[in-house]
Protein backbone atom coordinates (compact mmCIF):
# COMPACT_ATOMS: atom_id res chain seq x y z
CA UNK A 1 0.00 0.00 0.00
CA UNK A 2 1.26 3.46 -0.83
CA UNK A 3 0.11 6.93 0.20
CA UNK A 4 1.12 10.44 -0.76
CA UNK A 5 1.28 13.44 1.55
CA UNK A 6 1.27 16.80 -0.17
CA UNK A 7 2.50 19.99 1.46
CA UNK A 8 2.81 23.43 -0.14
CA UNK A 9 5.83 22.65 -2.32
CA UNK A 10 6.57 19.01 -1.53
CA UNK A 11 5.17 15.56 -2.12
CA UNK A 12 6.08 12.61 0.06
CA UNK A 13 5.29 9.03 -0.95
CA UNK A 14 5.34 6.41 1.78
CA UNK A 15 5.17 2.62 1.79
CA UNK A 16 2.63 1.54 4.40
CA UNK A 17 3.05 -1.55 6.54
CA UNK A 18 0.46 -0.92 9.24
CA UNK A 19 -3.00 0.59 9.58
CA UNK A 20 -4.64 1.17 12.92
CA UNK A 21 -7.71 2.88 14.28
CA UNK A 22 -7.81 5.36 17.16
CA UNK A 23 -11.43 4.97 18.17
CA UNK A 24 -11.28 7.71 20.83
CA UNK A 25 -10.30 10.31 18.22
CA UNK A 26 -12.19 8.62 15.37
CA UNK A 27 -9.03 8.48 13.22
CA UNK A 28 -7.44 6.02 10.84
CA UNK A 29 -3.65 6.12 11.04
CA UNK A 30 -1.01 4.66 8.74
CA UNK A 31 2.48 3.50 9.74
CA UNK A 32 4.89 4.09 6.91
CA UNK A 33 8.45 4.53 5.79
CA UNK A 34 9.84 6.97 3.29
CA UNK A 35 13.27 8.13 2.14
CA UNK A 36 12.68 11.44 3.95
CA UNK A 37 12.88 9.93 7.46
CA UNK A 38 15.18 7.37 9.00
CA UNK A 39 12.41 5.47 10.75
CA UNK A 40 8.70 4.89 11.03
CA UNK A 41 6.31 7.81 10.61
CA UNK A 42 2.60 8.01 11.48
CA UNK A 43 0.29 9.54 8.88
CA UNK A 44 -3.29 10.56 9.58
CA UNK A 45 -5.85 9.59 6.96
CA UNK A 46 -7.00 13.22 6.79
CA UNK A 47 -3.50 14.35 5.67
CA UNK A 48 -2.88 11.87 2.85
CA UNK A 49 -4.24 10.37 -0.33
CA UNK A 50 -4.09 6.62 -0.98
CA UNK A 51 -2.39 6.10 -4.34
CA UNK A 52 -2.11 2.30 -4.22
CA UNK A 53 -4.68 0.58 -1.98
CA UNK A 54 -3.35 -2.95 -2.51
CA UNK A 55 -2.01 -4.67 0.57
CA UNK A 56 0.21 -7.27 -1.04
CA UNK A 57 1.80 -8.69 2.07
CA UNK A 58 0.73 -10.96 4.89
CA UNK A 59 -0.97 -9.15 7.73
CA UNK A 60 -2.06 -9.84 11.26
CA UNK A 61 -4.88 -8.15 13.13
CA UNK A 62 -4.18 -6.96 16.65
CA UNK A 63 -7.04 -5.95 18.89
CA UNK A 64 -6.75 -3.84 21.99
CA UNK A 65 -6.54 -0.12 22.71
CA UNK A 66 -5.41 0.67 19.13
CA UNK A 67 -6.70 -2.15 16.91
CA UNK A 68 -5.12 -2.53 13.50
CA UNK A 69 -3.55 -4.64 10.79
CA UNK A 70 0.20 -4.91 10.55
CA UNK A 71 2.86 -6.47 8.32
Amino acid sequence: MRIIKRDKNEEEIAEIFGIYWDEERNQTLFLGMTDKYSGVYVYSESEVEIIDPNINFRTIYLSGHLPGIFH
